[in-house]
């Protein structure tokens, strides 16, 4: 199997069409060490960690890059235009677009899991 699945060890994994499916038992919900986040949906995404064994919540990774790109609009003006102005290779303009298109759409969804008992979803 592909990657590493330290976050799921004592639970059974299996391949299935490419996909990589863990089984765990609701009861043992609480000991899995994996970094999991949800898409705007709702569908659980394992994403891993190079962190392990401290597991970072998804809105202190966003927290985290949105910071990254803070400092970029701050101290170097000049490069962040011209990624903006898709001056750089357009991989890179493409890949900062996409990703602040998806955390805006996201964002409310995360304040709203944080502070509620329900996983909100958007369809």
């Amino acid at each position: 199997m592909r990657g590493s699945m330290r976050g799921f060890t004592g639970f059974q994994v299996n391949e299935r069409f490419g996909k990589i499916i863990v089984s765990v038992p609701a009861a043992q919900a609480s000991m899995i060490k994996a970094t999991i986040y949800t898409d705007l949906r709702g569908v659980l995404w394992f994403i891993e960690n190079p962190f392990f064994p401290i597991i970072v919540p998804e809105v202190a990774v966003h927290f985290l890059i949105s910071n990254i790109f803070s400092n970029i609009m701050r101290y170097k003006p000049d490069e962040w235009g011209g990624v903006l102005l898709n001056e750089v290779d357009s991989n890179i303009s493409l890949l900062t677009r996409h990703y602040f298109s998806s955390f805006q759409r996201k964002f409310m969804l995360l304040v709203l899991r944080s502070v509620s008992r329900y996983i909100p979803y958007s369809k």
